[in-house]
């Protein structure tokens, strides 16, 4: 079993050299992180 789709896409942005490209705050992080791994709970 793998990881889900989009998980690479969400790593990537939650580590990205320029701040203005990663996640604001936790929250943010959370959500887009429930998004890739769980779809349905949107």
């Amino acid at each position: 079993m793998g990881l889900p789709a989009g998980m690479d896409a969400f790593f990537e942005r939650a580590l990205h050299s320029d701040p203005e490209r990663r996640f604001r705050n936790g929250t943010e992080l959370l959500g887009a992180f429930r998004s890739v791994v769980d779809p349905a709970v949107d």
